[in-house]
């Protein structure tokens, strides 16, 4: 946490930022004495919006004002509510006859002020709402059943759409419910990396270099709990996620989200982070947010083969030269190198194109296992494209027929079967589960089965076939050619939510 500013206390720079907001803007206008920034362009027949709260959190709430969004901010001091006074100002700034909405984020404060401007106004006999913006998920409903929610990055989402609403016209009461309507259908959650600093002030807190905090509050306020070592990217994007949209988590499962949804995503920075890395971070959300496809399904299975490589590499060297687990990863590479090109990276890749591709690093593999796997996908990849091109159209079914097709291609080049101890004991029941049962995840099962049955079993092809007596069969690990194609089929299947 850095505490060098180039102010040494906030006196006279909320007032020094907001002039320079209105000295750049020429619709705007300024009520010093109050801290109101508001519109010189908005005609009373149209519904005022406006919102504010505690400075420090800019660009909210002038930066928000203007044409198609705020009427009218108020700014407190740093971290503090605007007064009622203030809040009167901003409504007497821009008066209205169609009505005003007051917007506020649901902290005590401003509850309290906002609601006596809103009582003061109400009494005078002048159409007024409240909007509390309650949108954070992070402390659920039990930490937050007195207060409610705290209001988060939501805000901008509902005092977007109330600006657009008012300058399009809509009648007041139009405008109250979308924004409380879109308000109910908000969750965000926020992580913290340290405290904030406010100039002139000293005993903050820190928070260790190797940690973070996930749901701390926008002034410091303590959060829903630290998180040390330091999670990666993923990791940490992945359970930001979990905490908004998981559907089971009683607490904090304030909006139900249904696949036909149309969902928009917000990505907030309070200032204290890079741009360069919060781009960096839209990123992995929106690809943990993706629908899933073959090219996830197929980093998926890479990166478990290649995790899998020192397990596949040990096996092979207790019955063969230990050199399996360098093919597969090599493989695995070349895919992954692969998918960085077309045509994968092409907006809609094709199918068929992919699966040659891929087919045509397994041909660089080498070895008996390269050579059975590339004949499969290439009777697959054939069957499936004269199917699809017949029934117009791609399922499970095909896909299973195609499947099963490819494995009686295969089968006119190896008398390998169930029991041999290759890697024929996986691909054998994945191929006719998936034709039999249309079901992948029954066809996963069946085989990691047979690939788990190889160990300890006597092989009857290939080098291991070699292997002198000495070597105690029932001591054997799984075939790790077995073993290396079903830790990828369990990749693909999960990578591809096929299950």
């Amino acid at each position: 946490m850095s505490t060098k500013h180039f102010f040494p206390d906030t006196n006279g720079v909320v007032v020094g930022a907001l002039n320079s907001i209105v000295a750049r803007n020429p619709h705007l206008e300024h009520d010093e004495a109050n801290r109101v920034v508001f519109s010189k362009t908005h005609p009373p027949s149209k519904v005022s919006i406006i919102s504010g709260g505690g400075s420090g959190h800019e660009p909210a709430w002038a930066g928000y004002v203007g044409d198609g969004m705020l009427t009218a901010s108020v700014a407190g001091d740093v971290f503090a509510s605007p007064s009622t006074k203030q809040v009167m100002a901003a409504i007497g700034n821009v008066p209205s006859d169609a009505g005003v909405i007051l917007c506020i984020t649901n902290y005590t404060g401003d509850r309290l002020h906002f609601g006596l401007a809103r009582e003061k106004t109400h009494a005078k006999g002048h159409k007024i709402a409240q909007i509390p913006l309650t949108d954070d998920v992070a402390l659920g409903r039990k930490k937050s059943e007195l207060l409610g929610r705290r209001g988060l990055a939501g805000n901008v989402l509902v005092l977007k759409l109330l600006g657009a609403a008012a300058h399009e016209s809509w009648n007041f009461e139009e405008c109250w419910k979308l924004g409380t309507e879109v308000n109910a259908q908000l969750a965000t959650i926020g992580t913290s990396l340290d405290h904030c600093h406010i100039p002139g002030r000293t005993h903050h807190e820190q928070i260790e270099e190797n940690a973070c905090v996930l749901g701390m509050g926008i002034h410091n306020e303590p959060g829903l709990r630290k998180i040390s070592p330091m999670p990666s990217p993923h990791d940490l994007i992945k359970e930001m996620l979990l905490y908004v949209l998981d559907p089971n988590d009683s607490d904090r499962a304030f909006v139900k989200f249904d696949p036909k949804d149309e969902v928009a995503m917000v990505i907030n920075n309070f200032g204290g982070l890079a741009n360069l890395e919060l781009e960096a971070l839209t990123q992995i959300a929106l690809e943990q947010l993706a629908p899933p496809s073959l090219l996830h399904a197929l980093r998926t299975a890479c990166s478990a083969a290649l995790a899998a490589e020192p397990d596949i590499t040990k096996y092979d060297i207790q019955m063969g030269d230990g050199d399996c687990g360098e093919a597969v990863a090599g493989v695995c590479n070349a895919l992954l190198a692969s998918m960085k090109a077309a045509p994968f990276i092409t907006k809609v890749p094709n199918l068929f194109t992919c699966l040659s591709s891929i087919n045509s690093s397994l041909e660089d593999m080498g070895g008996s296992l390269g050579a059975i796997l590339s004949i499969l996908l290439t009777a697959f990849a054939g069957s499936l494209q004269r199917a699809v091109k017949a029934e117009g159209k791609l399922d499970v079914g095909i896909i299973g027929d195609a499947a099963g097709e490819a494995l009686e291609a295969l089968k006119a080049y190896t008398g390998a079967r169930v029991g041999d101890r290759t890697v024929m004991d996986t691909l054998i029941p994945w191929c006719e589960t998936l034709r039999a049962t249309r079901e992948v995840g029954k066809a996963l099962a069946a085989a990691e089965e047979g690939a788990k049955k190889t160990a300890g079993m006597k092989a009857r092809f290939g080098r291991a076939t070699y292997v002198g007596e000495t070597k105690q069969e029932e001591q054997m690990g799984p075939d790790p050619g077995a073993y290396a194609v079903a830790i990828f089929l369990r990749g693909l299947v999960e990578g591809g939510a096929w299950v």
